[in-house]
């Protein structure tokens, strides 16, 4: 970065004062990375910005111009010849067409990605994790789930063999195997992975943090689908919701994830209604 570029940011940030959001933060950060961009000499250097910019649509919910944006990215990373670079930016536009559910788009990125990431960082490196635990829940989602269990579980023995067997992205791992495990109504071998992301989560994030609460809904999903054990469900409901709503008193904004995770309280409480005597 240029000498006074962080010291700009910041002042921009300071201008905000009382209005400073989520939002606003990230509109401001968008605003100082489009302004700076052209200024940049190196062309490396610029695709990385033009990816950092796209990073920040996408968190706006802006997917055109997140789409437009990754798309000049990968032009420009192939035109360079530069590896990468042409797997992150492919990663990263497979990412955008899988979420606006462009998934035969999406796949053939997603395999260019861990095919370069392979050849350039060899097969346990994390990224090759990353790439394999990506395709893996795009393959899931197409309901390919033989594929996709041993590209999870490869990405799941990188991950712990890499990063240790309490990192973050261990945890995401664990969740998304569990996930597949419980598709194909293998609940006792889900429920101890989905419980081990939990502690993982506990433990790197606090027990108040948001990515814990969706963990304790996934993990009360699994137990509402076991008849016998939904009131085991409840409290953990509970408690996920009552993150949710610190996270909106805080921010002032409401999760994403709060009205799924709210409208499964309700089926669980109907559920439990259901199974009182009469």
């Amino acid at each position: 970065h240029r000498s006074g570029e962080f010291e700009e940011f910041a002042y921009r940030l300071a201008e905000m004062g009382e209005k400073l959001t989520l939002r606003t933060f990230s509109e401001t950060r968008l605003a100082f990375l489009r302004d700076t961009l052209e200024s940049v000499g190196d062309s490396e250097v610029r695709i990385a910005q033009r990816l950092k910019i796209a990073a920040v649509l996408m968190e706006l919910a802006r997917w055109k111009e997140c789409e437009e944006q990754q798309r000049h990215a990968l032009a420009e990373a192939t035109a360079l010849a530069n590896a990468t670079l042409v797997a992150r930016a492919s990663n990263e536009l497979a990412q955008l067409l899988q979420h606006t559910n462009r998934l035969g788009e999406a796949e053939p990125l997603m395999r260019r990605a861990l095919e370069i990431d392979e050849a350039t960082l060899g097969h346990q490196h994390p990224t090759v994790g990353r790439d394999l635990n990506n395709l893996a829940t795009l393959l899931r989602s197409t309901h390919r789930i033989e594929e996709a269990e041993p590209l999870m579980r490869r990405a799941l023995e990188i991950d712990e063999a890499t990063l240790g067997e309490h990192h973050p992205n261990v945890a995401v791992c664990l969740n998304n195997l569990a996930a597949l495990l419980q598709r194909t109504n293998r609940l006792g071998e889900a429920e101890p992975l989905i419980r081990r992301a939990l502690e993982i989560d506990e433990a790197a994030f606090g027990k108040q943090h948001p990515m814990v609460a969706i963990r304790l809904n996934n993990l009360a999903m699994l137990l509402m689908e076991d008849t016998n054990r939904i009131e085991e469900a409840e409290p953990l409901i509970r408690r996920s919701l009552e993150i949710f709503d610190t996270f909106r008193r805080q921010t002032g904004h409401e999760h994403p994830h709060f009205q799924q995770v709210n409208e499964n309280y309700q089926a669980l409480q109907r559920a439990i209604g259901s199974n009182e005597p009469d």
